[in-house]
């Protein structure tokens, strides 16, 4: 048996479980399965791995992204420059065995932006968070050439705004704005990330990484001034495609 499995805390309102296992049953892959492993404590990981010695592979979600990498052996080149993994590989020889970071995120969030991104567009962006899937986020608005800025409710680098600084006059010069916390994210729909909701017009694109609900409260507010609205859910399934492929890669 080969167990893949979903690490983070809490984990009731992922979908990485059934995703997977019909990715399993779709290509007839038996003696294969796909569990959750709600981990508090990501000091627990390498226990968690010695005692499952079937676990081939494991994906990573909050609170966990940034702080699982002094735990792995290895981290690939993408999972390096966004200091956050949201994908382990379990490579087993013998009585030895070897943890890879991977960051599958970076390449979801890539191809859904790009289906939407107007031609020609002003490529500058405001990130609401500073966490691993922010991270992530910033490493692929690099390769498709924005210039960006993190916000937060404290300032951790000079490239990191303050939620009370902003005005709606900050965001004109904004193309793209991305909720990369879970602010939102069901059952507590009702969140959002502070923001001068004001300051939104047509021009403005909205991401929001949580895909449940679908239509967020962060979202709605950039509906109801005619932004274009993108959910987290293409991405999901774009990064979980990727992962898949590492997985199954000899």
């Amino acid at each position: 048996m080969t167990i893949y499995g979903l690490i983070g805390y809490p984990l009731s309102h992922s979908f990485s479980r059934k995703y997977f296992l019909q990715k399993i049953k779709s290509e007839g892959l038996a003696h294969t399965d796909y569990l959750n492993f709600p981990l508090q404590n990501i000091a627990e990981i390498n226990r968690l791995i010695s005692g499952n010695p079937r676990i081939a592979g494991l994906n990573v979600t909050s609170p966990h992204k940034q702080t699982i990498i002094r735990y792995l052996d290895e981290l690939s080149p993408e999972a390096q420059k966004a200091g956050a993994v949201n994908l382990v590989k379990i490579i087993r020889q013998k009585d030895q065995k070897k943890s890879i970071g991977y960051n599958t995120d970076i390449f979801g969030f890539q191809q859904s932006l790009t289906e939407h991104l107007p031609p020609n567009c002003k490529r500058t962006a405001l990130i609401a968070g500073t966490g691993g899937a922010a991270r992530a986020v910033s490493v692929a608005l690099n390769n498709l050439g924005f210039s960006y800025h993190f916000v937060s409710r404290k300032k951790k680098t000079n490239n990191t705004l303050i939620y009370n600084e902003l005005s709606k006059e900050c965001l004109q010069d904004i193309t793209l704005i991305v909720n990369a916390t879970p602010l939102g994210m069901y059952p507590r729909t009702e969140e959002k990330p502070n923001l001068p909701y004001d300051g939104l017009h047509p021009e403005h694109i909205l991401f929001d990484l949580i895909y449940n609900p679908s239509e967020s409260a962060f979202l709605q507010e950039g509906k109801k001034r005619k932004c274009l609205i993108i959910n987290g859910l293409k991405m999901l399934h774009y990064q979980a495609d990727k992962a898949w492929e590492i997985f199954l890669k000899k």
